[in-house]
């Protein structure tokens, strides 16, 4: 195509072929040598585009593998939630039950055991593929600043918050637990709920202080609750601005 527009500007005039050998032969030459830095530059030009492409393709499956994951989180922590609100009412159940001298009831069989059982799961259960993905195809393969900032102080600050939180309470939820096997007892049937007696329940009326370790669950519940309730937030927002990003690419 080069070479006929080159033809056509010398036979319409508006470019002169040279008179001599010579120089026809270095307009030739000239013209060749534009041809090729014409050439190349177009490659180039759609060398530069392909990549860029596969870029941007490579960047919006990253994102999906985002929307998925925080999708999946946000399943979990609202179960993880609901367990441990669960396990709040039979605490507060349980307590309330003893605070008013009541005498002893057959449903404290279960709800002792829920009162304590409540998990405290660690983070290391949700996903986090697709972070490791991120760090396999590089962090600058999202190239909206604010949300690769957002992305990487989710997963590497937000994670570690709520992971050293769950080590402690996990921690502390032991030591409380191994003080209850000095006054009740544990019974399990195969096929049945757990269950859990009072060794003394008359002596429990009298000694409050033996309750002391379900006032302790009572609380990393509700202080577990509130971390979980801002990581859910935090799980939240970032999933939304996620979703506006592959929105505007869409």
């Amino acid at each position: 195509m080069l070479r006929r527009i080159r033809l056509s500007l010398i036979e319409s005039g508006k470019f002169q072929r040279p008179a001599s050998p010579a120089g026809r032969y270095l307009l030739y030459a000239l013209g060749e040598i534009a041809l090729v830095v014409i050439g190349i530059l177009i490659a180039l030009q759609v060398n530069e585009w392909n990549n860029n492409r596969e870029k941007q393709n490579i960047e919006l499956s990253t994102l999906y593998e985002f929307r998925s994951a925080l999708r999946q989180d946000t399943t979990k922590i609202v179960i993880a939630k609901q367990r441990f609100h669960k396990s709040y009412d039979h605490t507060v159940a349980l307590l309330n039950h003893i605070e008013d001298e009541k005498p002893y009831d057959k449903s404290l069989d279960t709800i002792i055991p829920r009162s304590y059982t409540f998990h405290t799961p660690t983070f290391e259960r949700y996903n986090t593929a697709a972070f490791d993905l991120l760090k396999e195809r590089g962090l600058d393969i999202i190239s909206n600043e604010n949300l690769r900032r957002d992305i990487i102080n989710h997963y590497t600050n937000n994670h570690t918050v709520m992971n050293g939180w769950f080590a402690n309470v996990q921690k502390v939820h032991g030591l409380q637990v191994d003080r209850l096997y000095g006054n009740f007892k544990i019974d399990q049937d195969m096929g049945e709920r757990m269950k859990m007696y009072p060794n003394d329940y008359d002596q429990i009326l009298r000694d409050r202080s033996t309750l002391n370790p379900f006032y302790h669950f009572k609380s990393l519940i509700v202080s577990s609750l509130n971390r979980f309730d801002k990581f859910h937030d935090e799980t939240k927002e970032l999933l939304a601005s996620i979703n506006k990003e592959i929105d505007s690419r869409e």
